[in-house]
């Protein structure tokens, strides 16, 4: 994480992601396992590149050593903001004049949030709410 104090301390002003070379008493080597990917199975090398197409960030960090910009754990992810900003820009290619947005609670306790789902119509540039349904999902663990 970016706000962890290895990374204040020693990777911040680094000149880029992959660097290798020296800066003051400091000497930085970076590797990953591109230089060795002859020596894993072809399984391996799949799954790594499945990652890779599916999931950028997860990729980059644990296959390419990259600090994680974002917390992990976060229900919308920057990528998934980012996916919902090119959606939004490109809208017009759409034919569907209906759309489904969903908010999802982040736990499933007495104190969760809703969830909630919205049907929205487009009508030229106009977006009209035609109905949400939202509830308090809570799942009792045996015991309770």
């Amino acid at each position: 994480m970016f706000g962890s104090w290895q990374y204040q301390r020693y990777f911040k002003d680094l000149p880029s992601k992959d660097f290798t070379g020296r800066i003051d008493n400091k000497f930085y080597i970076y590797t990953s396992y591109l230089e060795n990917s002859e020596y894993l199975s072809d399984v391996s090398l799949h799954e790594i590149e499945n990652l890779k197409r599916v999931n950028l960030i997860k990729y980059n960090n644990q296959y390419l050593g990259y600090w994680l910009t974002t917390n992990r754990n976060a229900l919308w992810s920057q990528e998934l903001l980012s996916l919902a900003k090119d959606f939004k820009e490109c809208n017009d290619h759409f034919e569907s004049k209906y759309y489904l947005g969903i908010d999802i609670a982040v736990s499933t306790n007495q104190d969760s949030d809703e969830t909630a789902m919205t049907l929205i119509e487009k009508n030229g540039d106009q977006f009209y709410v035609l109905d949400c349904v939202h509830r308090k999902v809570y799942t009792r663990r045996m015991g309770e």
